[in-house]
């Protein structure tokens, strides 16, 4: 039994998951350079990625819980910089990290945990989702 668009009727529909990956670039590259009498070689990895396979592209993996951690210890450090130095506000300075840097852990790891439980349920609906090829429809057909 041929697959047909909802919208459109089409039989002319691909699986997402074909779609980013016919639409996703890996590039290497050699960059050659020379410093002083020394020669060098520099190599590039670059992925690029089109306007359709960025449509097509399956949901963000969650964060991992040290990298947040980093960029809120990171986030505060300069918040801190800015309000002691600039403002000579030390009061402010020192409260912007006793209650500042706690809650935005505490936000940012639940929204993560959150995500985490929904991610594996939102995968496998991209891994059974069809694009018509025709009108662009994206659709869910659930495989029994």
């Amino acid at each position: 039994m041929p697959i047909l668009c909802p919208k459109c009727q089409s039989d002319n529909i691909r699986k997402l998951s074909l779609i980013y990956q016919e639409n996703v670039i890996h590039t290497t590259s050699t960059i050659r350079g020379s410093i002083g009498s020394k020669s060098t070689a520099a190599y590039k990895d670059e992925t690029t990625t089109t306007s359709i396979g960025k449509t097509a592209s399956p949901p963000p993996k969650p964060e991992l819980i040290p990298i947040i951690i980093v960029k809120a210890i990171a986030i505060e450090w300069v918040i801190f910089m800015i309000l002691s130095s600039i403002l000579q506000a030390s009061f402010l300075a020192g409260l912007s990290l006793l209650i500042g840097l706690p809650l935005y852990l505490f936000w940012t790891l639940r929204k993560n945990i959150n995500y985490s439980r929904i991610y594996p349920k939102l995968y496998q609906k991209w891994e059974n989702s069809f694009m018509c090829q025709r009108c662009g429809t994206i659709f869910e057909i659930i495989e029994n």
